[in-house]
């Protein structure tokens, strides 16, 4: 509910909606940090998917947790991305540097 009141349009009456061109996928690639950005949440995807799949039987076996104890622990993730994600995007918009967005979220995990 608070992402589609962060999201509501605000028109400027000067944007000039003439100039608007059409866009293809090979120039978007080639823009400045995608092509980097892409292979960097591969090889992030890459890397969750080994870390999930053996947590569950480290924390079983280290703190005994049950299938739906460990659950819960996954589901911190998500919640933390899902709450912080809108919050931060809102920041950005406003004009936080994105550098500083990534110190932040990275001295908050530290």
């Amino acid at each position: 509910l608070i992402s589609v009141i962060l999201l509501k349009d605000i028109s400027n009456p000067d944007d000039d909606l003439s100039d608007q061109r059409n866009v293809s996928w090979l120039e978007i690639i080639k823009a400045p940090g995608v092509l980097i950005s892409t292979f960097a949440l591969t090889f992030a995807g890459t890397a969750w998917s080994w870390y999930s799949a053996s947590l569950e039987p480290f924390l079983n076996s280290t703190y005994g947790l049950s299938s739906s104890e460990t659950g819960l622990v996954f589901m911190t993730f998500g919640l933390t991305y899902t709450i912080f994600t809108p919050f931060f995007g809102f920041l950005n918009d406003r004009g936080l540097d994105g550098l500083a967005t990534i110190l932040i979220g990275n001295l908050l995990i530290a």
